[in-house]
């Protein structure tokens, strides 16, 4: 299964879709959508995330709310295979994080989920705009996966966990699983 966001209107609003295929390398199937926010930009940057202790996996977005204003929020839902080309939501939608000012500028995209080796839950995240070298990838642990009001996850400092590396700004995109024998990698772009 890959999920990927689509633009859906003349206006830019994005949704979230799937496609799916027998074999990694494609031929993938037509696209099909499987959530369409209400947010004026819509949906974005989903992720798939296996909880290793639970076994399930939730698909993890963004609605982008206004970029660089207010409002864009992190969200979790349980997904399962419902056939070989079907994927459908199932379980309690998560509030994970909201964007806020200071050095995200409003901006909470990119969210990537991971358990630790000590059993945190830990989302990284990328704020500021994408277009400057002040992007930048955050941390926030987050108390669990299940339905709040409020948001499941709290930062884990008044920065940024990243923003310049060998001579790079603008370091966001930051995704995290397990590699060979179970070590942390971390993905990203500058």
């Amino acid at each position: 299964v890959m999920f990927y966001s689509l633009r859906k209107t003349a206006a830019g609003k994005r949704c979230l879709v799937y496609a799916t295929s027998d074999r990694p390398d494609g031929p993938y199937g037509d696209p099909r959508e499987i959530y369409c926010s209400g947010d004026p930009g819509g949906s974005v940057d989903p992720q798939p995330f296996t909880d290793p202790a639970t076994g399930t996996t939730y698909l993890v977005w963004t609605d982008s709310g206004r970029p660089g204003s207010h409002g864009q929020r992190i969200w979790a839902r349980p997904v399962v295979l419902t056939s070989p080309t079907t994927v459908a939501f199932t379980g309690e939608l998560t509030f994970l994080l909201e964007s806020a000012p200071g050095w995200e500028q409003y901006v909470a995209e990119n969210p990537s989920l991971v358990r630790l080796p000590d059993g945190t839950l830990t989302l990284f995240y990328s704020g500021n705009q994408w277009v400057s070298h002040d992007y930048a990838t955050g941390t926030a642990v987050c108390s669990g996966l299940g339905f709040t009001f409020a948001p499941r996850c709290t930062r884990t400092g008044p920065g940024p966990y990243v923003n310049r590396r060998a001579g790079r700004g603008g370091i966001g995109g930051m995704t995290v699983a397990p590699g060979p024998g179970g070590e942390l990698l971390a993905v990203s772009h500058s």
